[in-house]
């Protein structure tokens, strides 16, 4: 019973990709950012109400994953691009060590043996926390200066090369 609760909790990277809006090459990688943004949040929140040690282990390296590719793809196919503008500059590299903390938090959370305790859910709450400020800096102030930097259209492209490479990453 306890194997199949995990599978029903557990959907995979190529899953959520197959099914998710990010399949059509149409959005712009400020939209597949920001389903990505409120998926990591989502997935958190799941964590930190599971009760068990081990559903925690499963979803917490799922998490880790998905967190790193999606980090990782961000940062060629986003960051990478706004850093050569100046006007963009110093906010890019401000996100980026932002991000290289939550990802710090994530890997010593992950190799933490005991993901049931107090301890490593106020942790993991600090990680949530880290991650909504990031998040609300990155939609509230990065992405309506990527609007006015990129058209629609080298967003749209952006995306999906956001898309190949977070693909790749997952794998």
């Amino acid at each position: 019973m306890a194997a199949l609760r995990h599978r029903s909790l557990l959907r995979t990277a190529a899953q959520r990709a197959a099914n998710s809006p990010e399949k059509r090459h149409s959005m712009t990688i400020l939209e597949k950012l920001r389903a990505d943004h409120r998926e990591s949040v989502a997935l958190l929140a799941t964590i930190m109400a599971a009760g068990d040690e081990q559903q925690r282990n499963i979803l917490f390296k799922q998490f880790l994953h998905e967190f790193i590719a999606q980090t990782k793809a961000e940062e060629k196919e986003f960051y990478k691009m706004l850093r050569t503008y100046e006007d963009s500059r110093y906010i890019s590299l401000y996100a980026e060590q932002a991000r290289e903390l939550a990802i710090s938090l994530a890997n010593n959370l992950a190799v933490d043996q005991h993901k049931a305790t107090e301890l490593w859910t106020a942790q993991c709450q600090v990680l949530k926390t880290m991650l909504e400020q990031h998040i609300r800096e990155e939609e509230d102030a990065i992405f309506p200066l990527a609007k006015e930097i990129f058209d629609n259209g080298m967003l749209r492209r952006m995306g999906s090369e956001f898309s190949e490479k977070k693909k790749k990453y997952l794998r």
